[in-house]
């Protein structure tokens, strides 16, 4: 079985198991208590910023358990471009998928630094990793190199990734509560659907050229 079929498979499966997975979880676990996430600090290990600190929070009690689980769940996206683009840059050659992989680091870094800014002045902690799903991913492409690695890049992270997270922006925009919040996912949208498009541009440009986007080597 091509390495790109088994590749695509197990991120399918894994996936599957999140979906139902996280509703579960949701119920039994709940969402961080707001006291809690007012006074606790809490340093991003992919930015360093410090988030829920206990001095200068304007808790907004207003703000939903759904609100909440969203601005973690667009953490997390935001946390998990960051280091795909950081994995890219360490395997791949190619100039072009380097270039996008530095687009990632610095977009979803900005977008991770305003989030966690919206999140302190509610008094939400947020995640400092990401989720199960994006880490196998991860995983999966650290073993690959070469054009493979590029081709599952581009597809699973700039392509796949991409849309899971613009269907969470509009579904924020469309069904958050607090009104920050659904501007900030208006303010990402249109960040995240530009590399959505590079990256199938990227993609069609591979395919036409049996996996190479440049004149550069690959390798």
């Amino acid at each position: 079985m091509p390495i790109s079929t088994r590749f695509a498979q197990i991120v399918g499966a894994v996936g599957a198991v999140i979906v139902f997975a996280i509703p579960s979880a949701y119920a039994q676990n709940g969402v961080s208590d707001r006291s809690n996430a007012s006074t606790a600090t809490i340093r991003s290990s992919t930015t360093g910023v410090t988030i829920g600190s206990a001095k200068g929070v304007n808790s907004d009690a207003s703000i939903t358990k759904d609100d909440q689980r969203k601005m973690k769940d667009i953490a997390e996206a935001n946390i998990a471009e960051i280091d795909a683009g950081k994995l890219a840059l360490s395997k791949s050659q190619n100039s072009q998928v380097r270039s996008f992989a530095q687009k990632l680091i610095d977009d979803h870094t900005k977008a991770l630094k305003e989030l966690q800014n919206l999140a302190q002045k509610k008094g939400v902690t947020l995640p400092t990793e990401t989720d199960t799903l994006h880490k196998t991913i991860a995983t999966l492409l650290k073993a690959l190199r070469g054009n493979t690695f590029n081709s599952q890049f581009i597809s699973h992270v700039g392509v796949g990734d991409h849309q899971r997270t613009h269907n969470l922006l509009q579904d924020t925009i469309d069904n958050a509560s607090d009104p920050d919040l659904k501007a900030y996912a208006q303010k990402k949208l249109p960040v995240i659907d530009q590399h959505m498009n590079m990256a199938q541009r990227l993609e069609n440009s591979m395919k036409s050229k049996g996996g190479t986007s440049s004149s550069q080597s690959n390798q």
